[in-house]
């Protein structure tokens, strides 16, 4: 699966960079959010991706083989809003604890510090309705500097 593009819209990216996606539902943030995963894990990048929806339809969307799949990795946020239990081997047991969400992402990049990754925060509206306004931003400031220090490329 590969879309041409993105090659322009995000070859040229410093890395450091945090892009923020915004509009209202059904615009197309995940849809790129999809697009910029397939990409990137067929052109040998470790993408790291924070989900509210579950893991498994968005990989089966994606139509990865399985030697891909160690260059995906799935922070699940789905499966605690839903009450179900997780395969997935990291996951945001509570949404409200940014704190614990905050220490998970940052072990997650610490372990590509070397070679950076693709980070992508989709959905950051759902963090906004569980921790409110104030606490989401210290949480994205926070998330954005992790992201720069660790040269890793933000797309929230």
């Amino acid at each position: 699966m590969e879309f041409p593009i993105l090659k322009g819209l995000i070859s040229d990216i410093p890395a450091g960079t945090v892009t923020i996606m915004v509009g209202p539902p059904g615009v197309g943030k995940s849809s790129l959010c999809r697009m910029i995963v397939a990409e990137k894990v067929l052109t040998d990048n470790v993408v790291v991706l924070v989900t509210d929806i579950p893991a498994e339809n968005f990989r089966l969307s994606l139509d990865l083989s399985q030697n891909l799949t160690s260059k995906f990795l799935v922070i699940d946020a789905h499966s605690s809003l839903a009450g179900v239990k997780s395969n997935e081997k990291h996951i945001v047991e509570d949404l409200t604890n940014l704190t614990e969400v905050e220490i998970l992402i940052s072990k997650i990049l610490q372990e590509f510090k070397e070679k950076g990754c693709i980070f992508i925060l989709d959905s950051f509206s759902t963090f906004l309705s569980f921790v409110g306004e104030e606490d989401a931003i210290k949480f994205l400031y926070i998330l954005i500097s992790r992201l720069r220090v660790n040269k890793s490329y933000g797309f929230i």
